[in-house]
């Protein structure tokens, strides 16, 4: 493994942004992180694990740190263990490709094993959809999360966490709240085998007859069908998927917004009342917004665009503007979803 100066990261994030890391190496086997770990490069200098770029806004244009890239993708198994079936993978393996080779497991064995399929396409990979608890369409991937592996940049000391060590909330963990401390090399989910159709969500329900239950790759494909009618692709218009959570209020704030605005979507988070972001900021009148090459995605407000040749200021200044004209409103404050570095 080889530590490289003043790496162009432009194609390392979906957002296309054109920075540069003074030190970047690539992290291909866990013992590549025993070897920063005693160079003392990890002690010295600041760092960032990048994962697969989707979800991150890099602010500076230069920055003053050592990106670790994580390419560790070694192992990808699935085991019967009974009443369920455990899927372990390398952290560096694409989310999506998880899901895939389990679908086709289960086509291969004319098996039906409902999960994680309503998380199609979402784009990261193992060990990041653990640090952001990524979900989507009435499912987390802390729903299934059984352990993981992870070692401490600190000591090199490796260390399994179970679900509740990494305190998982609405697109957040530990790892998250930690920023860095930890290198998630491995992760386990554990999928029943009992499991019924998860088609709650209006927006999937739609999609299938009523009484004639959909497979997992017939859930798969909607989900995918869905996303890509809705959110632009990566490849052709640069992004990093949805810019700001959607916001949880109390019931209380939420009885008031009702007043007003009858109509608004609103899903049950526990004891508080979920909004989708998307609406605050079309009601902001914001939906389509463009200032220099930043903008809002014409089909869908959560989704910040590069158009160009935005840098990460132009783009945390055209979302602080947003969350400005949100708060002034509603009274809510929106919060990024994307980490910025």
């Amino acid at each position: 493994m080889k530590i490289k100066n003043n790496v162009s990261l432009s194609k390392m994030n979906s957002l296309r942004i054109n920075a540069t890391a003074e030190q970047f190496a690539i992290v291909e086997r866990p013992e590549h992180i025993l070897q920063l770990i005693s160079s003392k490069i990890t002690q010295t200098t600041p760092y960032h694990i990048l994962g697969d770029g989707c979800n991150i806004l890099f602010v500076s244009d230069y920055l003053n740190c050592l990106i670790i890239k994580n390419n560790l993708k070694t192992k990808m198994n699935i085991k019967d263990c009974g009443d369920h079936f455990n899927i372990i993978a390398s952290s560096g393996f694409e989310f999506d490709d998880l899901l895939q080779h389990f679908l086709k497991y289960q086509q291969n064995n004319d098996l039906r094993i409902y999960g994680m399929e309503n998380l199609a396409k979402i784009p990261s990979q193992v060990g990041s959809a653990v640090v952001q608890n990524i979900g989507a369409y009435g499912v987390e991937q802390s729903d299934f999360f059984s352990q993981c592996k992870a070692i401490d940049m600190n000591t090199g000391i490796e260390r399994i966490f179970t679900a509740s060590d990494c305190q998982f909330k609405y697109r957040s963990s530990l790892f998250k709240c930690i920023d860095n401390q930890y290198f998630i090399t491995e992760v386990c989910y554990s999928i029943p085998k009992g499991n019924s159709a998860n088609i709650s969500y209006p927006e999937l329900n739609r999609k299938f007859t009523i009484g004639k239950e959909p497979t997992p790759s017939d859930i798969y494909s909607a989900v995918a069908g869905i996303r890509q009618s809705k959110l632009p692709d990566i490849k052709k218009l640069a992004n990093a998927g949805s810019f700001f959570k959607n916001p949880i209020i109390s019931i209380e704030q939420f009885s008031k917004l009702l007043l007003e605005y009858p109509n608004i979507p609103n899903y049950q988070a526990d004891e508080r009342i979920k909004i989708p972001a998307a609406f605050l900021i079309d009601n902001c009148g914001l939906k389509g917004k463009k200032i220099g090459d930043v903008g809002l995605f014409e089909n869908h407000s959560l989704i910040l665009v590069n158009h160009g040749n935005a840098t990460g200021k132009d783009v945390l200044l055209f979302a602080n503007e947003i969350i400005h004209t949100v708060k002034n409103k509603f009274g809510i404050i929106l919060e990024p979803e994307v980490i910025l570095i």
